[in-house]
């Protein structure tokens, strides 16, 4: 496992079948550093509905509104990253990944101790119709992770490009964000200015 032999991760899941495969997988494999969150993450505590839209598959649960199209709702629990770090006594975080349907910016939001303080690599994706129905943007997104200290990147299939300007290049991007303090992760993954 790439976090090494006393690395952890911690593993925040509202849904409760790609809960239930996750935890599967951790068992069949044996994995003894992986900390399975039964939550979203969010930018306060509390319950949300998480829905799947008609005809999404499973990887598109979402907080967000799916226009009356459900075809599954459940209530879940939601959590603060800076929350679910700080009570599982988590003293570093070098990468945080998310591809949470449009909830990525109360999710960055809820962690911005943790942003402050760790300065991890995010790597997540913007989807700006799943943003929007989460009533918040790409540009939010970008806008506080800049105002954090954070430079980002667009992932393509051609490489990496800098991200210049608050537009996306495509309505759905992976992308990268590192703080400009972590230059010796910039180097490392040879990252374009």
């Amino acid at each position: 496992m790439a976090v090494g032999p006393t690395g952890r991760v911690i593993s925040i899941e509202a849904a409760p079948s790609n809960r239930q495969a996750l935890k599967r997988n951790i068992e069949l494999n044996h994995m003894k550093n992986i900390c399975l969150i039964a939550a979203a993450a969010g930018d306060s505590t509390g319950s949300a509905t998480l829905s799947l839209a008609s005809g999404g598959h499973q990887g598109m649960f979402t907080l967000g509104r799916t226009d009356g199209h459900g075809s599954y709702a459940v209530e879940v629990e939601v959590q603060r990253i800076d929350d679910v770090l700080f009570e599982n006594k988590i003293a570093s975080v070098d990468l945080i990944k998310m591809d949470i349907e449009g909830s990525e910016y109360r999710a960055l939001r809820g962690a911005l101790r943790t942003l402050q303080e760790f300065r991890p690599a995010i790597l997540l994706e913007l989807n700006e119709n799943a943003l929007r129905s989460c009533q918040t943007s790409s540009k939010n997104v970008k806008e506080l992770l800049d105002d954090l200290g954070y430079r980002g990147w667009v992932i393509e299939r051609m490489g990496i490009r800098p991200i210049n300007s608050m537009q996306l290049f495509h309505n759905c991007d992976e992308c990268l964000f590192v703080h400009r303090d972590r230059t010796s992760l910039v180097s490392k993954l040879r990252l374009p200015s």
